[in-house]
């Protein structure tokens, strides 16, 4: 599989929450999380993708499943969900292919104290 578009946690999050809001089903949040991630110039790669997300997504439900609060049947799929277990589970997949945003640098993190407990820019020393 070639590389996939990068995404941001909060980008397919956003995505999935609309979804889910329309009444959109576990499979339809796993294929667009899938399609976000397919890079427009090589569509082809969409069902290679598909496949890593939902065998992702599978591991995480049988986690839930076994684990989780809610008594699922043993053929439950993951359109069975709880709206808590579905969650849980898209949660941990965004985490699996979504990018972390990192915080922005604050001047404080660029400060540093010197020997002599004079603050100075961590980067130029000045």
């Amino acid at each position: 599989m070639d590389a996939m578009t990068t995404r941001t946690h909060t980008e397919l999050l956003a995505a999935v929450e609309g979804i889910c809001n329309a009444g959109g089903t576990t499979s339809q949040m796993l294929a667009t999380i899938a399609r976000m991630l397919t890079d427009p110039a090589t569509p082809e790669q969409y069902e290679d993708i598909l496949y890593a997300v939902t065998r992702t997504a599978a591991h995480h439900f049988a986690y839930e499943k076994d684990t989780g609060p809610t008594h699922y049947a043993d053929d439950a799929t993951y359109d069975d969900l709880t709206p808590e277990g579905q969650m849980v589970v898209i949660r941990r997949v965004i985490s699996d292919f979504g990018v972390r945003l990192q915080p922005a640098t604050t001047p404080t993190a660029l400060a540093r104290k010197t020997t002599d407990g004079k603050t100075v820019c961590a980067n130029t020393g000045h």
